[in-house]
Protein backbone atom coordinates (compact mmCIF):
# COMPACT_ATOMS: atom_id res chain seq x y z
CA UNK A 1 0.00 0.00 0.00
CA UNK A 2 1.43 3.74 -0.68
CA UNK A 3 0.70 6.19 1.99
CA UNK A 4 0.35 9.63 0.98
CA UNK A 5 -0.02 11.13 4.85
CA UNK A 6 0.52 10.49 7.86
CA UNK A 7 -3.54 10.53 8.73
CA UNK A 8 -3.92 8.14 5.78
CA UNK A 9 -0.91 5.59 7.41
CA UNK A 10 -1.71 6.18 11.21
CA UNK A 11 -5.23 3.55 10.97
CA UNK A 12 -2.72 0.99 9.58
CA UNK A 13 0.15 1.90 12.32
CA UNK A 14 -2.20 1.28 15.25
CA UNK A 15 -3.63 -1.75 14.01
CA UNK A 16 -0.12 -3.25 13.35
CA UNK A 17 0.12 -2.01 17.25
CA UNK A 18 -2.88 -3.58 18.42
CA UNK A 19 -1.91 -5.31 21.59
CA UNK A 20 -1.31 -3.19 24.58
CA UNK A 21 1.69 -4.86 25.56
CA UNK A 22 3.67 -3.88 21.93
CA UNK A 23 2.90 -0.29 22.40
CA UNK A 24 4.19 -0.47 25.99
CA UNK A 25 7.43 -2.03 24.59
CA UNK A 26 7.71 1.09 21.92
CA UNK A 27 7.02 3.70 24.51
CA UNK A 28 9.66 2.00 26.39
CA UNK A 29 11.73 1.61 23.33
CA UNK A 30 11.66 5.67 22.38
CA UNK A 31 11.77 6.92 25.81
CA UNK A 32 15.44 5.20 26.27
CA UNK A 33 15.77 6.28 22.72
CA UNK A 34 15.12 9.67 24.02
CA UNK A 35 16.96 9.11 27.16
CA UNK A 36 20.34 8.20 24.78
CA UNK A 37 19.62 10.88 22.43
CA UNK A 38 20.09 13.32 25.90
CA UNK A 39 23.02 11.55 27.33
CA UNK A 40 25.01 11.35 24.31
CA UNK A 41 24.33 15.49 24.17
CA UNK A 42 25.65 16.34 27.76
CA UNK A 43 28.43 13.72 28.22
CA UNK A 44 29.40 10.99 25.30
CA UNK A 45 28.33 11.65 22.00
CA UNK A 46 29.30 8.18 20.97
CA UNK A 47 26.32 7.24 22.86
CA UNK A 48 24.52 8.55 19.71
CA UNK A 49 24.74 5.14 18.27
CA UNK A 50 23.00 3.90 20.96
CA UNK A 51 19.81 5.75 20.53
CA UNK A 52 18.06 3.59 17.53
CA UNK A 53 19.67 0.79 19.00
CA UNK A 54 17.58 0.72 21.95
CA UNK A 55 14.27 2.20 19.84
CA UNK A 56 14.16 -0.45 17.89
CA UNK A 57 14.96 -3.33 19.19
CA UNK A 58 12.53 -3.08 21.74
CA UNK A 59 9.98 -2.21 19.40
CA UNK A 60 10.77 -5.08 16.76
CA UNK A 61 10.91 -7.41 19.88
CA UNK A 62 7.67 -6.04 20.34
CA UNK A 63 6.06 -6.98 16.74
CA UNK A 64 8.09 -10.59 16.72
CA UNK A 65 7.55 -11.89 19.90
CA UNK A 66 4.51 -10.04 21.05
CA UNK A 67 2.09 -8.96 18.55
CA UNK A 68 3.37 -11.74 16.09
CA UNK A 69 3.84 -9.42 12.68
CA UNK A 70 6.24 -7.89 10.72
CA UNK A 71 7.42 -4.03 11.76
CA UNK A 72 6.01 -1.48 9.63
CA UNK A 73 8.70 0.06 9.66
CA UNK A 74 10.34 -2.00 6.69
CA UNK A 75 7.57 -1.27 4.73
CA UNK A 76 7.17 2.74 5.52
CA UNK A 77 10.36 3.63 7.87
CA UNK A 78 9.48 7.52 7.39
CA UNK A 79 5.76 7.21 8.39
CA UNK A 80 6.49 4.30 11.42
CA UNK A 81 9.05 7.17 12.61
CA UNK A 82 6.25 9.72 12.82
CA UNK A 83 3.91 7.95 13.80
CA UNK A 84 5.95 5.80 16.74
CA UNK A 85 6.38 9.36 18.08
CA UNK A 86 2.68 10.30 17.78
CA UNK A 87 1.53 6.98 19.73
CA UNK A 88 4.46 8.08 22.29
CA UNK A 89 2.76 11.09 23.34
CA UNK A 90 -0.44 10.27 22.83
CA UNK A 91 0.68 7.49 25.84
CA UNK A 92 2.67 9.80 27.91
CA UNK A 93 -0.64 12.18 27.95
CA UNK A 94 -3.08 9.54 28.42
CA UNK A 95 -4.90 9.93 25.71
CA UNK A 96 -4.23 6.58 23.98
CA UNK A 97 -7.49 4.51 24.53
CA UNK A 98 -9.12 7.25 23.59
CA UNK A 99 -7.44 7.36 20.23
CA UNK A 100 -7.85 3.58 20.52
CA UNK A 101 -11.37 3.80 20.28
CA UNK A 102 -11.98 6.71 18.21
CA UNK A 103 -10.13 4.57 15.47
CA UNK A 104 -12.54 1.30 16.06
CA UNK A 105 -9.47 -0.67 17.09
CA UNK A 106 -10.94 -2.02 20.47
CA UNK A 107 -13.56 -4.11 17.78
CA UNK A 108 -12.79 -7.83 17.60
CA UNK A 109 -10.31 -8.10 14.39
CA UNK A 110 -12.73 -9.20 11.43
CA UNK A 111 -14.62 -6.32 12.49
CA UNK A 112 -11.27 -3.82 11.88
CA UNK A 113 -10.40 -5.93 8.97
CA UNK A 114 -13.15 -5.19 7.27
CA UNK A 115 -13.36 -1.36 8.13
CA UNK A 116 -9.73 -0.98 6.84
CA UNK A 117 -10.06 -2.63 3.38
CA UNK A 118 -13.77 -0.54 3.06
CA UNK A 119 -11.31 2.62 3.85
CA UNK A 120 -9.10 1.26 0.87
CA UNK A 121 -11.89 0.44 -1.20
CA UNK A 122 -13.10 3.92 -0.75
CA UNK A 123 -10.02 5.60 -1.47
CA UNK A 124 -9.47 3.50 -4.18
CA UNK A 125 -12.31 4.83 -5.84
CA UNK A 126 -11.53 8.31 -4.94
CA UNK A 127 -8.68 8.29 -7.29
CA UNK A 128 -10.27 6.82 -9.78
CA UNK A 129 -13.04 9.70 -9.85
CA UNK A 130 -9.85 12.08 -9.56
CA UNK A 131 -8.39 10.36 -12.68
CA UNK A 132 -11.72 10.64 -14.86
CA UNK A 133 -12.51 14.03 -14.01
CA UNK A 134 -9.02 15.08 -15.44
CA UNK A 135 -9.23 13.15 -17.87
CA UNK A 136 -12.70 15.20 -18.95
CA UNK A 137 -11.57 18.37 -18.43
CA UNK A 138 -8.55 17.48 -21.62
Amino acid sequence: MNFRSMEEFWPFYMNQHSKPATRRWHFVGTLCSILCLVYSVFFNWRCLILAPLFGYSLAWYSHFFVESNVPATFGHPFWSLLCDWKMFGLMLTGQMDREIKRLGLDCPSSTLTAKLENRELIRSTTMVKEVNITRLKR
